[in-house]
């Protein structure tokens, strides 16, 4: 809303996408930020239309629908993404032997293929170590944001 300079009412669907889609397929809100597994569907079917999305670069199930940054917001959205996690005293060794066990799954082809299937894109941390300072980064950024937009929790 501040980079394109209109405003607009969050409204929040308790069931989530499953609320949030008929209400957009029926005009009763005119626009939603959605995740492509709950969205894709509707919009091969024609039901729903896809402005645009948020992830850096096109997307393979979309390739006629351009990025946010394409159509001149660079910088805006979000790539949601999955982490495991441990209790801050768990042994180094520990935490590397789960690391190791974790990466072998989620490198084998067969497994990158099956979640691909349910349009999840496998991106490995190159470590355990990267991974705290890639949640740390995005704590950081979120906070910031939140802060700057003046949102608070009710």
């Amino acid at each position: 809303m501040k980079a394109a300079g209109f405003q607009m009412t969050h409204i929040p669907y308790k069931g989530g996408a499953g609320q949030m889609i008929p209400a957009i397929i029926a005009g009763e809100a005119p626009v939603a930020f959605l995740n492509l597994s709950s969205a894709l569907p509707h919009i091969r079917s024609g039901r729903l239309k896809a402005i645009a999305t948020v992830a850096p670069e096109r997307l393979a199930e979309l390739p006629n629908v351009p990025t946010m940054a394409e159509q001149g917001f660079p910088g805006i959205g979000t790539n949601a993404w999955q982490g495991m996690f441990a209790p801050a005293a768990t042994p180094k060794p520990v935490i590397d032997k789960i690391y190791q066990s974790v990466a072998a799954v989620l490198s084998n082809p067969q497994m990158k293929e099956q979640l691909s299937k349910q349009m999840l894109e496998v991106t490995l941390s190159p470590s355990p170590a990267q991974f705290q300072q890639l949640v740390e980064k995005e704590t950081r950024a979120w906070g910031d944001f939140l802060r700057e937009a003046k949102i608070k929790i009710e």
